[in-house]
């Protein structure tokens, strides 16, 4: 992502003045906090439907939209992935551990599981963490059963795992006309499709596709490079969320595969002969070579140092030309490699339910701000990285770019949300 490319923050109370439909929820509320949330206007309840392939950050944004007292249900499509049946069994195991883990009253009766699409046709790598995990019966996507959750309801979409348009436009067109109130998508791998030009496409039909039957509704995008000014928006430190989430999903999430996937992508891009302590011709052995040095920071200072090199090492490798052709490992390497093992501490991914967090907060108008964005059109080389660019005026814009992210903002609603469930 080119750092020209960061625009400053605007209120949205600014962005309202230019059209009433960013502020989707104002009426709903005039507090900070999720514990201040009311039910939705008209005493008609509100519906959460979310695309998620069931990682631990889609997990943890499932469970927190279940503990938001705004919604009445929860939807979750999964999407992305192949594995669809046990990944739902996997969600359902999480919000039982939840619960036990905080001590808290049990949200499952708020959840309703229905199996999407798969628009990259392979099976996601975390895909592995569902091998044992019993296949759960649930429906495939269909209008007749969409409609019945959202009939005479609010609704507010999330999109955190790549998804099929066909997927999106059959939940929206399952609503009543006039009740869709939001589709928020967090930009990057969940905006994925086959190619880059397939991702274009996806990305241009969203608002058209909301806005069609809900004229008051609109199209949000986070980014964790655009969203967040420090770039930092997919991480939470270990230790605050080791003490929220149930232990066996973040141990699973901190064996997550992404660290060494970057790794070995990066690692083409150095010269021959080029010396390395990390174990890069043993998949397992990297894996659990990365996950050490997470997990115990003072003991593998070494390793965390040697990581640290090593990516520094691939990104001194790498010519103009490459980087720009590999932005997206790049801003992956730069803005996540980096500070993670340059630093003392261990970081989670969180990037779902931050972002989701971060939303919120926009639409209780408490602070967080957001400008009208259009995607940056022709950009179709694989690997590459296409951001968003400011408008001036809605009628140009294929959504609303959030801003004015803070990680330490988002940590507090999820804490107003753990609050609120063990009341």
């Amino acid at each position: 992502m080119h750092a020209g490319r960061f625009f400053g923050i605007v209120p949205l109370a600014l962005i309202g003045a230019l059209a009433t439909s960013l502020l989707l929820s104002v009426s709903l509320v005039s507090a900070a906090g999720p514990e201040r949330f009311a039910t939705a206007p008209n005493g008609r309840g509100k519906v959460a439907v979310v695309f998620s392939d069931v990682k631990f950050d889609d997990k943890a944004a499932v469970w927190s939209l279940l503990a938001d007292p705004q919604y009445q249900r929860v939807v979750v499509v999964t999407s992305g992935i192949n594995k669809h049946r046990n990944a739902a069994q996997e969600l359902v195991n999480f919000v039982d551990r939840q619960s036990e883990h905080l001590g808290s009253r049990n949200l499952k009766d708020k959840l309703k599981l229905i199996e999407g699409g798969n628009p990259l046709g392979m099976e996601a790598p975390h895909e592995v963490w569902y091998n044992g995990v019993p296949a759960m019966q649930i429906p495939r996507l269909n209008a007749r059963d969409m409609h019945r959750e959202l009939a005479g309801k609010k609704v507010a979409i999330f999109q955190i795992a790549p998804a099929q348009l066909d997927d999106v436009k059959l939940v929206i067109d399952s609503a009543d006309h006039g009740t869709v109130q939001s589709l928020m998508l967090l930009h990057g791998y969940n905006s994925r499709q086959a190619d880059m030009a397939a991702q274009e496409r996806f990305l241009l039909q969203l608002r058209p596709l909301v806005k069609r039957n809900n004229p008051q509704g609109e199209v949000y995008f986070t980014s964790s490079f655009q969203s967040y000014a420090a770039k930092d928006g997919g991480k939470q430190p270990l230790q605050w969320v080791a003490e929220r989430f149930a232990p066996y999903d973040v141990d699973q999430a901190m064996r997550d595969p992404f660290w060494s996937q970057q790794i070995s992508a990066g690692s083409q891009f150095l010269p021959a002969g080029h010396q390395s302590p990390l174990p890069l011709h043993d998949r397992e052995g990297l894996d659990r070579y990365i996950f050490e040095a997470r997990r115990d920071p003072t003991r593998y200072a070494a390793r965390r140092h040697a990581i640290y090199h090593h990516v520094d090492a691939i990104l001194n490798s790498m010519s103009a030309e490459q980087k720009q052709e590999r932005a997206r490992l790049v801003g992956r390497l730069e803005n996540t490699f980096k500070p993670e093992f340059g630093g003392a501490g261990t970081t989670i991914e969180m990037a779902d339910a931050a972002h989701i967090a971060h939303f919120h907060r926009a639409q209780a108008a408490n602070g967080a701000g957001g400008v009208w964005a259009r995607h940056e059109r022709g950009v179709t080389a694989p690997g590459a990285a296409a951001g968003f660019q400011q408008v001036t005026h809605p009628a140009h814009a294929d959504g609303v770019l959030l801003q004015g992210g803070h990680t330490a903002l988002d940590r507090a609603w999820i804490d107003g949300l753990v609050r609120s469930v063990r009341g």
